[in-house]
């Protein structure tokens, strides 16, 4: 049965869990991205440079973000369980997570 669908249950994936940064992470990038722009004027090469790095650095950390996620999503299979409701939990954690990674 699958009433009921919306509800909190245990083993969900808490509502933070979207996030893929920390809050202070994601606004260190914000901040050097500034800076990239601002250098521009005064350096263009040099600020293309920068942002070349700071986004394969951007990139690095999405990527750990997203394995730490997945091995969370993960933890079910620890259990063992066969317990129907649990399982729909972890499929419906994976959904998410999926739209999470496709942009929806």
């Amino acid at each position: 049965a699958l009433g009921g669908a919306d509800r909190p249950t245990p083993g969900a994936v808490p509502a933070d869990a979207a996030t893929l940064f920390a809050p202070e992470a994601a606004q260190g990038f914000r901040d050097r991205w500034r800076d990239v722009q601002l250098r521009f004027v005064d350096d263009p090469r040099a600020a293309v440079g920068e942002a070349e790095s700071l986004v394969e650095e951007a990139i690095e950390a999405l990527s750990t973000a997203l394995r730490e996620q997945r091995t969370r999503l993960g933890a079910w299979q620890e259990s063992g369980s066969t317990d129907t409701e649990q399982l729909r939990v972890a499929v419906r954690g994976y959904r998410d997570f999926l739209d999470r990674v496709l942009g929806r």
